[in-house]
């Protein structure tokens, strides 16, 4: 994931619109794609300091304030603007909005409502505005630019294209107009844009033209032209914080990030700002830890800036620095409480921590906190909440809603047209959702098509792997992995799943070798000790398998996955001491995992408590319904009254296995005859164990099941739900 993407922010054009009363002109901010970071404080910043550089071609006539309402206009217009001025977007929303409804004949006022709206995210808002100003001047090209505007970033490019050309056909010598064209048509007609850009820069020449030019020509596959308008626009303003930001933000569009970075550390001003841009930077190369250390500088730096609170939590979480994460997510909570996205943070941070009900239910608070009119983090990012409240679902065994969720997030889908910078990740969504269908040649097709906009992005290289596993390509899916690797020789994800996927084609020497480098590499990450002492327990060396757990406990103590592998450890090697032992270590929250509960449930079954057992037992199936091994063990304390475990426990018993087990086998995979006759092993072993006294044991019955069967993590591919039709 991304989960939650920032958004990304570029040098403005500006349309200046003149209010009556002395107020000053206010500069409107042309912004095209999805994947600015989601404070806007820059682009406001950029607009002051190229405010004289704005096109003067675009109508600029004073509003009409009739007496009456006059002072209450101008008062409430004054203030919209000064918000406006100081970056407070939803308090300048509320302003400007009292204005407009104060004075509804006046047409630029509700251009001022509707600007004041979009900034502040609020699209349906400003697209109602800039509507209800058309109705009063409906040949308005600062009322249609601002309607374009804010249909680009509702992700609706086709109607802002026909809004802006009708603009321009207005208005043909509108610099700023011609440049926002030239944007819109980059990416899918470059040709066209150049044109546009070119009369856009003959009427007025700016850097930010420059730029957009460059990265015309280097789309048309004319490398000496894109790099004459880039040292053009350098050299306009070699020492420019804007211009050196542009051109950074050029080499990000062109997946040249290390250039991008070098961009940013000449410029001198490192304002939260400056910090929060080089954060988004160094996420998308990949390097999360200096990410999270660009991130918290700008947090630090204005501690009252929500985004920046919660933009320094995500990269903290994704460096897996969980403890420090939850500080800046503290400051959020006290900043805005019911934010979505500190909700969908959350989230993220349960999910990591291995509580799916909080995961959901922070997922679900996420979606119903956000905004009607849209968010800043564009179209694309409610999207991706239904995708990771899917997966939640998923985890947590209830399908049905997962199935829900997913549908919901291709209804949302179908609706938006992205084009440019954000049409790739556009695309990994929409495959995720197919995979999600099961429509893998779909899915598929979609990575391709990214891979090819992006063919260096490592992220999209690792859901291509992922699918072709899913899909049992596992040799294509190894070699995706390696892509990486060659890339990036220490990329926790790749590494990650080529130990598991060795696991999975059982060669575990292999396995061994890439989660030993995780390690290394990740010293401070609990999940490779974790997936190392899962390898250990499968090849029952218990003591080092214990190691690594008590490695994975110290980093990660309120992960209830780790502790139900070490008790199913210590259990597997006849320490019942021991596995209580872990299973004191565990809070209330981490109780309520089921694979702790269920690991629970049979240390109860051997050491006789078997009606606190059988309690627990149909919790673990309400929560996990189609586990294989759930039913088995509560079957086991049917028979605890059985003196003779051969014959009367084994009978009695197989009539509640079957009734326990119809729900699993009804959604169950077919599996192998080794799984099969393993699982009825384990069966029969349970009900072997469960005769009381031990005395009445029969010499056979071993205190240690056949064998290690709860070994493989929870990463992908999910492991086989196994059926239980095999009881007899």
């Amino acid at each position: 994931m991304e989960g939650m993407r920032p958004l990304c922010r570029r040098i403005p054009v500006i349309v200046l619109i003149s209010l009556a009363c002395g107020l000053s002109a206010l500069a409107q901010t042309f912004e095209v794609g999805q994947d600015a970071p989601a404070n806007t404080k820059k682009q406001k910043k950029q607009e002051k300091k190229n405010a004289k550089a704005a096109d003067s071609g675009s109508a600029q006539e004073a509003p009409s304030i009739g007496w009456g309402a006059g002072l209450e206009v101008a008062r409430e217009a004054k203030a919209a603007q000064e918000a406006l001025r100081t970056e407070h977007f939803n308090e300048a929303t509320f302003h400007a909005e009292k204005a407009a409804k104060a004075a509804p004949q006046n047409a630029d006022l509700w251009f001022l409502y509707g600007y004041a709206a979009r900034l502040a995210g609020h699209y349906q808002a400003s697209l109602a505005a800039f509507k209800h100003g058309l109705t009063l001047k409906p040949s308005s090209v600062q009322g249609l630019s601002g309607e374009a505007q804010t249909y680009i970033k509702m992700g609706q490019r086709e109607q802002a294209k026909e809004i802006l050309l009708q603009v321009l056909a207005a208005n043909p010598s509108s610099h700023s107009d011609l440049q926002l064209a030239g944007e819109l048509f980059l990416s899918e007609d470059p040709q066209h844009a150049l044109e546009l850009l070119n009369k856009s820069e003959q009427i007025f020449a700016d850097a930010r033209t420059e730029l957009l030019l460059a990265r015309a020509y280097q789309l048309l596959k004319r490398p000496e032209d894109a790099r004459r308008y880039l040292e053009r626009a350098r050299n306009r303003a070699p020492h420019d914080s804007n211009v050196l930001r542009a051109v950074a933000g050029f080499f990000r569009e062109s997946g040249r990030f290390d250039e991008a970075i070098s961009s940013l550390k000449e410029v001198s001003d490192k304002s939260a700002e400056y910090w929060g841009e080089f954060g988004y930077t160094y996420q998308l190369a990949g390097r999360k830890n200096e990410a999270a250390e660009a991130y918290v500088h700008a947090a630090n730096q204005d501690r009252n800036e929500i985004n920046y609170q919660l933009s320094a939590a995500l990269a903290l979480l994704n460096a897996g620095k969980l403890n420090e994460a939850k500080t800046f997510i503290q400051r959020g909570d006290g900043i805005s409480p019911n934010h979505y996205r500190l909700h969908a943070i959350r989230g993220q941070l349960a999910s990591v921590e291995n509580r799916s009900d909080d995961a959901i239910t922070e997922y679900q608070a996420a979606i119903a906190n956000l905004p009607a009119e849209g968010v800043q983090e564009g179209v694309l990012y409610p999207v991706e909440l239904h995708i990771n409240l899917a997966e939640q679902y998923r985890s947590a065994e209830n399908q049905n809603a997962a199935t829900e969720q997913v549908n919901l997030a291709a209804a949302q889908l179908q609706k938006i047209e992205v084009a440019g910078s954000g049409r790739a990740e556009y695309l990994r969504l929409r495959a995720a959702v197919k995979s999600a269908q099961e429509d893998f040649p779909g899915a598929e097709k979609d990575l391709q098509e990214a891979l090819a906009l992006e063919p260096s992005n490592l992220n999209l290289t690792l859901n291509y792997g992922n699918l072709l596993w899913k899909m049992d390509r596992h040799d294509e899916a190894a070699k995706r992995f390696h892509e990486v690797i060659k890339t990036e020789p220490n990329n926790l994800s790749a590494l990650t799943s080529l130990g598991f996927l060795a696991r999975e084609q059982n060669d575990d020497k292999a396995a061994q070798e890439y989660f030993t480098r995780l390690v290394k590499s990740y010293p401070n990450d609990h999940v490779a000790y974790l997936a190392l002492g899962d390898l250990y327990t499968s090849q029952r060396a218990f003591p080092k398998a214990l190691a690594q757990y008590e490695k994975a406990n110290k980093l990660a103590p309120k992960n209830a996955i780790v502790v139900s592998r070490a008790v199913n450890a210590s259990i597997e090697s006849h320490d019942l001491k021991l596995a209580k032992n872990w299973l004191d270590r565990s809070d209330q929250p981490m109780n309520t995992n089921p694979q702790l509960m269920r690991e629970r449930e049979r240390y109860l079954t051997l050491t006789g408590s078997y009606a606190e057992s059988a309690a627990l037992g149909y919790k673990v199936l309400e929560k996990l319904p189609t586990d294989p091994e759930a039913p088995v063990y509560l079957a086991a304390r049917r028979s605890c009254d059985c003196a003779d475990c051969n014959a009367a426990a084994t009978e009695r018993s197989k009539g509640s296995l079957r009734r326990m087990a119809s729900r699993a086998h009804a959604t169950a995979r077919k599996i192998s005859r080794r799984k099969a006759s393993r699982l009825a092993m384990n069966t029969r072993w349970f009900i072997c164990m469960s005769a009381k006294p031990n005395s009445l044991r029969p010499s056979h019955c071993s205190a240690a099941m056949p064998h290690a069967a709860r070994t493989t993590p929870t990463s992908p591919p999910a492991a086989d739900t196994i059926a239980l039709s095999v009881i007899s």
